[in-house]
């Protein structure tokens, strides 16, 4: 079964058918920069005279030449050569690295040994050599001809240095997963403080009554995937459903009041991630480059396998901007629920599973009586007559009844029922409404003015942002008493202006004091320490509607940079598209930087092209040199891959302005950009120069050094490309280092560059055929990719890492995963930009090695056809594993696109017209590109 449907996917054949050298020169001396150079030969010979052909290490009497004269010692740095190494000092120079006095021979084992500075300092080392020495005083080692050449020729075995460097790529890979981890649960990394907001059940759930709903409501939830608590606003929709929760703790509560579609994905992937150990989610929701049904229904899923009910809270008049989350959840839901209130209806045809209204009107007179009676002042009652009075004036509606108690307490309840019947009944509960407000005390009425801008909950220990009145806190419980102010979680403190009283307020503020208290709230916000996203976006939207465009700047600006920061890429662009339609904010220079990086990522260059180009026009910012960086780097890359010398121009003259900025980090960018397109260019003695001068530009900038990680590997790239591989993995080395610390600072906008520089990495170890730490490098960089979700850099890394087992012999894995990679570019729509000749081989050999043979056999059918399409010579070869007379480098010769195939012992050519047979009868469109292997 599995052949068979290998066979069937191989139909890709009809998919896939259808700068001279630069002149900006440097302008400052060269700097030295740590560079592992070899020692001298005079050294090594001196070394070895005294070493008594034995390692230093105390009370070891291990060779350092085995009796066949090969080197099985090591030579040894007593302080590391390189930045990251054991015991590196800084204030050394390159030579001082590499001579005498810095260098000992140690067998193997005692080198390892040595690794653990804090047991072995330098000066404890430099003991055991003088101590060693010393031993041997008078008694010369024969040096014979071939050690010193041994010695030096290890010195340059990349081996050596690729066990270190690959477990620094590992190290940052964990360090970055601790970071990512604390991203995405309370925020608090370094510079970072975003969370997702996570709302606990009200506290409110001490409802009087509705007895016959609460019992409809538990028969109907085992019947039904989906509830709608109904009626209207005020009537006690959230109240009613806080009580049916109250002891059901599998319930994640959404105020849809607050929040908008994308945070409360957010928020259900918070709980996911926190509570049920399913990060995978939360991970997916941050990404730039997937849509939000796409969200919607990993979301979905996700929730149905927890069983998890999802309450969504004040759907009400934005049950349009809900509707695909209800339809979504309603056709996905078996275990899980999904229950929301809303004061409109929605129709039962729109759903996919039948769904259940529970529509809450007034209640009876009974209950009503009963709520009326425990809201009344103590001591005070009411006759049969003034209640059904009052009966017919509030209908039933809870909150009117609660308002018209709290009344009661000031007016006798007669007199209030007499106003009451001179005034038409619609407009009785707005008449209350502005009798309660006319009732309170002036600092009751200002505190709730107040709270009127706020569209989140507010907690009672920020009060004082609010209110300057030494009486506030005792105002402030008087208005909780009176109603007007709703509990919703006691441990933390939280309150929040109940909705009818906040439209009343709003009904007659004027702007002026509108502002005013808009002022108020957003200085409330500003001073939470660890703002949620909800908070966040009110501060931002706050700020953008007071006449302070200071504070409206700078929220916008930190709110920007922290989505960027925690890898909230999807949010940052929706944020930043929406902010480009503002009058004010599409002044801004930085958010057109944060939509340009979005594009960037989104692999979309000619949209990040002309957004930069309109972020430097931006009137208001201080951002011009990182946007002409960005913009110079973005024109280069789609130069380079339209081939257009027009594009290469325009990045040449932005570079020369940047060289011209006198900014020591914007000419160190420019430098290190420039070097990288002479790197493409093939000019890399030129590069390396280029960088240098960058790295000197940058001694001038104080901590921290936002590009020197960039410059560090470029220069590995350099040298990558130069095939000096030791010195490129040294850079590598250095460059992961600084990405390390750049992390820490710039949370998840080194995204691109730590990617990139796994690829290095990577495609360096597979140079000098270290394929198994290259596939190691390339997992690294899949996995970042997977995190944040964006779909080509994933299918790039994993074709890399997969193509790469097939190299280190790992036939099985990458069989496998190659041909999930066939299908993941197939499902996303990318196979036309693939190689055929590439991917169909890869497969072919990776089945052929792995010995499914009929699988192979069915993509080398589709790969003749390809070349017989292309008319390209058919580059397959089988042969018998007895017929070989010299052994063949195999993978150099599939690296160049040319493939073996060996039939193994004991299989025959016969075995191979067999298998040829049965792949052309389940496909007969092969057999003209199969048939002539069956004639050998």
């Amino acid at each position: 079964m599995i052949i068979w449907s290998a066979i069937l996917l191989v139909k890709i054949i009809d998919l896939f058918c259808g700068c001279g050298a630069l002149n900006l020169k440097p302008t400052v001396h060269n700097a030295e920069v740590p560079k592992r150079l070899p020692p001298k030969e005079e050294t090594i010979k001196l070394l070895l005279l005294r070493s008594g052909n034995e390692c230093a290490f105390p009370g070891c009497n291990q060779h350092l030449f085995n009796d066949n004269n090969i080197l099985i010692g090591e030579c040894c740095h007593i302080e590391s050569a390189m930045p990251g190494g054991e015991r590196f000092n800084p204030l050394q120079s390159n030579e001082d690295r590499r001579s005498y006095d810095n260098l000992l021979f140690l067998c193997h084992e005692h080198h390892v040994e040595t690794d653990d500075e804090h047991t072995f300092p330098a000066e404890k080392l430099k003991k055991f050599k003088l101590d060693h020495e010393k031993k041997f005083r008078g008694k010369p080692f024969e040096i014979k001809p071939g050690y010193v050449e041994q010695v030096l020729a290890d010195f340059e075995e990349l081996k050596n240095l690729a066990k270190e460097n690959l477990e620094v790529s590992k190290s940052i890979a964990e360090n970055q997963k601790t970071l990512i981890d604390i991203l995405q649960s309370d925020g608090k990394a370094s510079g970072e403080d975003i969370s997702v907001p996570d709302f606990a059940i009200p506290a409110n759930s001490n409802i009087i009554g509705r007895r016959r709903e609460l019992q409809v409501f538990d028969q109907e939830i085992t019947r039904n995937n989906t509830l709608q608590i109904g009626g209207i606003r005020g009537v006690g929709k959230t109240s009613f459903l806080a009580k049916t929760l109250k002891n059901h703790q599998n319930a994640v509560w959404i105020d849809c009041g607050i929040l908008d579609k994308n945070s409360l994905l957010y928020s259900i992937g918070s709980r996911l991630a926190n509570e049920y150990g399913r990060p995978e989610l939360l991970n997916n929701l941050k990404t730039a480059d997937t849509d939000f049904r796409i969200n919607l229904a990993v979301a979905a899923k996700e929730v149905e396998i927890t069983g998890l009910w999802v309450i969504l809270d004040n759907v009400n008049d934005r049950l349009s901007e809900f509707i695909d989350v209800i339809k979504e959840f309603n056709k996905v839901f078996i275990n899980a629920r999904l229950i929301f209130t809303s004061n409109s209806g929605i129709a039962t045809q729109v759903l996919y599973n039948p769904h259940f209204l529970l529509h809450l009107s007034g209640l009876d007179n009974d209950e009503s009586m009963a709520l009326f009676k425990t809201s009344l002042p103590l001591g005070e009652t009411i006759d049969d007559d003034l209640f059904d009075r009052m009966s017919e004036v509030t209908q039933g509606h809870p909150y009117i009844i609660k308002l018209v108690a709290v009344l009661s307490q000031q007016i006798p309840v007669r007199l209030l029922f007499e106003e009451f019947e001179e005034l038409p009944k619609d407009e009785i509960n707005d008449f209350i409404k502005r009798k309660i407000f006319d009732s309170l005390s002036l600092e009751e009425r200002e505190l709730l003015i107040s709270f009127s801008a706020l569209r989140v909950p507010f907690h009672l220990a920020g009060l004082s942002y609010f209110s300057v009145d030494k009486n506030a806190t005792k105002s402030f419980f008087q208005v909780v008493n009176k109603f007007l102010v709703v509990l919703i979680e006691r441990f933390t403190g939280t309150y929040f202006l109940h909705d009818l009283i906040r439209n009343h307020i709003n009904s007659f503020l004027t702007e002026e004091k509108s502002n005013e208290v808009s002022l108020k709230a957003v200085s409330y916000l500003e001073s939470i320490e660890w703002k949620n996203l909800d908070e966040w976006i009110d501060l931002v939207e706050l700020s953008l509607e007071v006449s302070d465009d200071q504070k409206a700047r700078a929220a916008t600006h930190s709110f920007l940079a922290k989505l960027l920061a925690a890898g909230y890429f999807q949010m940052a662009s929706d944020m930043a598209s929406d902010l480009l339609n503002d009058r004010r904010a599409s002044k801004w220079d930085f958010v057109y930087l944060v939509m340009g990086r979005v594009y960037r990522l989104q692999g979309d260059s000619e949209k990040a092209i002309e957004i930069y180009k309109k972020g430097l026009d931006a009137p208001d910012g201080n951002l011009k040199s990182v946007l002409t960086m960005e913009l110079a780097a973005v024109t280069f890359n789609l130069s380079h891959t339209k081939r257009d010398e027009n594009l290469y121009q325009e990045a040449l003259t932005l570079y020369e302005q940047m060289l011209n900025s006198g900014d020591s980090e914007v000419i160190a960018s420019a430098y290190s950009s420039l070097a990288a397109v002479k790197v493409r260019r093939g000019q890399y003695d030129e590069a390396i120069a280029d960088l240098e001068l960058a790295l000197k530009n940058l001694e001038l900038v104080e901590e921290p050094k936002k590009n020197i990680a960039a410059v560090y590997q470029t220069l590995g790239d350099s040298y990558s490309k130069k095939q000096d591989y030791h010195m490129a993995i040294d850079y590598y080395g250095l460059s992961l280092t600084e990405y390390q610390k750049a992390i820490e600072i710039w949370g998840m906008n080194v995204f691109e560059g730590i990617y990139y520089l796994y690829n290095s990495i990577g495609w360096t170890y597979s140079k000098v055929e270290h394929y198994k730490k290259s596939a190691a490098n390339f997992l690294l960089a899949y996995d970042l990719a997977k995190k944040y979700n964006f779909p080509r850099k994933i299918e790039q890394a994993f074709f890399d890492y997969s193509y790469n087992l097939l190299l280190a012999g790992d036939f099985d894995a990458a069989a496998d995963n190659l041909f999930e990679h066939y299908q993941m570019i197939s499902k996303s729509g990318r196979l036309r930009n693939w190689d055929p000749n590439l991917i169909l081989g890869s497969l072919m050999m990776a089945n052929w090695c792995a010995g499914r043979v009929t699988t192979a056999i069915a993509f080398m059918g589709g790969l003749i056809n390809y070349f017989n399409f292309k008319q390209i010579p058919n580059p397959i070869t089988i042969v018998r594993e007895e017929d070989l007379k010299e052994k063949l480098n195999f993978n150099e010769l599939f690296k160049k696109q040319i493939y073996v195939l060996i039939l193994m012992r004991p299989y025959s050519f016969n075995d191979l017209r067999l298998w040829i047979s049965e792949v052309i009868e389940l496909r007969p469109d092969l057999k003209q590109a199969l048939t002539p292997f069956m004639e050998i």
